[in-house]
Parts: C-alpha cells; structure tokens; sequence
C-alpha cells in the first residue's frame, strides 16, 4: 500500500494517512473529570499530548501556517488546536485538528477564532509578484548572484533579489584589474 501512496500527490497523500489516523484511533470516553482535565493546562504536559504533538511537527514544516514564520527566525513555534479544547474536548486528540501557528498568531487567534490556516498556500513557498506586470517571479542565477525574474522575461525585464537581506549578493570582485575567472563545467 506504501508504494501506491507514493504515486499519489502529497497534500493528498497527507490528507489519506491523516484519515487513516483518525479511523484507527478510538473516540475517547469523555467523562466530566475528564473534560476538566482536557480543558486545564495541566493537558498539555500530558503523555498522549506530547506524542501527538511531536507526530504533527515531524510531519509538517515547522513554519507557521498564518504569517510564515518560523523558528529560525526567532519565534516560538505551537501546535493549535483549530477547534478550541475548552468548546471541542472531544477533538483535543484528533490529529485533523491540528495547526502550526507561532507564538504570536496563536495568540491572537485564542479561543474565540477558528480560522483553519492549514490548506492555505505557505506565505514562503508563494514567488513574489513582478512589479511591472503583476505575474509570478521565477528563480533564476547570473553572474551577480540568485535572483528573482519575471516569468515574461524577453518582454517583461524586471528583477528582485533572491534575499533582500543578503549583503553578497552583487558581482564578485576584480583582483588588481584582472576579471574573475568563470568556471567551466564538463570535460575540456
């Protein structure tokens, strides 16, 4: 069955092997005690919790499914519930409920919102815009580095660097007046 799975896109492949985790998971037996327990903070410190918790963020990118953050940019990353525990106990185990939010997005999402971010594209995988005509960058190397270009590109010549941030991102530098040598790929 594995390998008639591979063939299968991966957001469907993801989506069946979450099904399948659902149907052989049992529906807890929720009891008042145990919605209390749910409902507390003392659930998350839980075994059940936590090896749950750890399947979700082994299988999905660890960047925040709302604004697109992640840990290594600094912030905390959480596994929300899409359905809160307080009004939901019954789902605070399904792992068809989960999101990846960071710190800051789930707590302005709280209890009170139940935005599912999980099918919405990735802020990061999305290419940027051309500002001349409106249409998807593609990646694309030069002599001065990675950049973005349009995807018209003998029409439409605009470009974007690939990292805004990154300072080497210009052509390398000439040694006592000679030109850099290119290198040259295959066989002489």
């Amino acid at each position: 069955m594995t390998a008639h799975l591979a063939k299968i896109a991966p957001p469907i492949r993801i989506i069946f092997r979450e099904t399948l985790r659902e149907i052989a998971c049992p529906a807890p037996v929720l009891n008042p005690a145990r919605v209390r327990f749910i409902q507390s903070a003392a659930f998350t410190r839980c075994d059940a919790w936590m090896r749950l918790r750890y399947d979700f963020m082994r299988d999905h990118e660890g960047l925040c499914r709302c604004c697109g953050r992640g840990a290594a940019d600094g912030n905390r990353i959480n596994v929300d519930h899409v359905l809160p525990r307080r009004t939901h106990p019954q789902l605070a185990l399904a792992y068809g409920n989960l999101q990846i939010l960071c710190s800051a997005c789930n707590r302005g999402k709280g209890n009170r919102d139940r935005t599912d971010w999980r099918f919405r594209p990735s802020v990061r995988s999305a290419p940027p815009l051309c500002g001349a005509c409106n249409l998807p960058m593609i990646g694309r190397s030069g002599p001065r580095g990675t950049f973005w270009g349009c995807v018209r590109f003998p029409r439409c010549r605009a470009t974007r660097p690939a990292d805004e941030r990154a300072p080497n991102n210009r052509r390398p530098r000439r040694v006592s007046g000679k030109r850099p040598r290119r290198q040259m790929s295959g066989a002489r």
